[in-house]
């Protein structure tokens, strides 16, 4: 899993899609209270962004006239 962190409009489609799935599994990871400490040691992962790195894909992927149906899920 990582967050590409750059602007999505530069990603491949298959970047792209593979980005917001990542999205998700983070939320699931944080949700069953693993750690993602390796992933904020190697830069991969920025917690604060996740939300809003979410909503940036989607507009891409809307953009691209793609479909989506699978909104962020609450989470601490």
């Amino acid at each position: 899993m990582r967050m590409w962190m750059v602007d999505p409009r530069i990603l491949c489609t298959k970047h792209l899609l593979g980005e917001h799935v990542e999205t998700h599994m983070f939320v699931g990871t944080i949700a069953r209270g693993v750690s993602l400490g390796g992933y904020l040691s190697k830069g991969l992962f920025e917690p604060a962004e996740l939300r809003r790195r979410h909503q940036a894909l989607v507009r891409e992927m809307t953009q691209r006239g793609m479909n989506h149906a699978s909104p962020l899920p609450e989470y601490e």
